[in-house]
């Protein structure tokens, strides 16, 4: 994480972008890298992604009826 951190402040570094800015960019990629975050954008994507995965499976696999049976 710390590559990735310092990577990250090479290219704002290269960008041109003053010290004041990479640090709040800095400090804001910090928070978004800590465990509870990570863990939740995680979960989000998870359930959007099986969400997703269910709806191609159901589509195929789908049983139509008779509607007057």
């Amino acid at each position: 994480m710390n590559r990735v951190m310092e990577l990250q402040r090479a290219k704002m570094e290269a960008r041109g972008m003053d010290d004041a800015q990479i640090e709040q960019g800095m400090a804001m990629a910090e928070k978004f890298s800590s465990g509870p975050i990570v863990i939740l954008f995680g979960l989000i994507l998870v359930v959007i992604i099986g969400f997703v995965i269910s709806l191609i499976v159901s589509a195929f696999t789908k049983h139509t009826r008779p509607e007057f049976e």
